[in-house]
């Protein structure tokens, strides 16, 4: 019978664990990440943007429409906390991607339900008050519903 080699125990240990991916907790909203943002504004809008034209190159007009309303839905729905959540994504980081989400909606014939929850005197206030980047575009807009 062999005796165990502690040795070659830890040194296995520490192959496992070199190996093995170590994945940090994350802290942050989704929307805090740039990358994230950049790509729900793509969606939102429907394409890209283009430098040179200083306009949205549409690739496909219908994914704009549909995923501004399913990301509606999403944001307002029970699970994700209802309109308190859209309120909070709203004084948060997530003002620029609400703009394209409000446009969005606008041109789809949807925006009487962003204009019940964001378009309030007070909670406009509050949301151009936070301080955050796009706030003060995203409370003009919603002032314009």
């Amino acid at each position: 019978m062999e005796t165990e080699n502690p040795e070659a125990a830890v040194n296995a240990d520490d192959e496992a664990q070199a190996v093995s991916p170590v994945v940090p907790e994350v802290s942050q909203h989704l929307l805090d990440l740039s990358h994230s943002t950049r790509t729900y504004k793509t969606l939102i809008s429907g394409g890209h943007f283009d430098l040179s034209t200083k306009s949205v190159k549409i690739i496909d007009q219908e994914l704009s429409t549909q995923f501004a309303q399913s990301v509606w839905s999403a944001l307002t729905s029970d699970e994700a906390g209802g309109e308190d959540n859209a309120i909070a994504l709203a004084k948060g980081n997530g003002a620029f991607v609400l703009v394209e989400l409000v446009d969005a909606l606008q041109k789809a014939g949807k925006a009487g339900d962003v204009k019940r929850v964001l378009g309030k005197k007070a909670v406009r206030g509050e949301i151009e008050n936070a301080g955050q980047k796009g706030a003060g575009l995203l409370a003009d807009r919603l002032a314009a519903l």
